[in-house]
């Protein structure tokens, strides 16, 4: 069983798996892939462009 990457809901079936930036992430759904295309992506680019490491 594995964790959506968007909500962290437990998939225990069906995994929505794509690549993004040359990673493998996993979904529960579409809708969470949207998600964290549209939220979750920018947010951390935001974050990583105000606190550089």
């Amino acid at each position: 069983m594995t964790p959506c990457d968007c909500c962290g809901q437990v998939v225990a079936k069906r995994l929505w798996v794509i690549e993004i930036d040359g990673t493998e992430q996993g979904f529960c759904s579409q809708e969470c892939e949207s998600l964290f295309r549209t939220y979750v992506l920018p947010k951390r680019a935001a974050a990583a462009a105000t606190n550089p490491s």
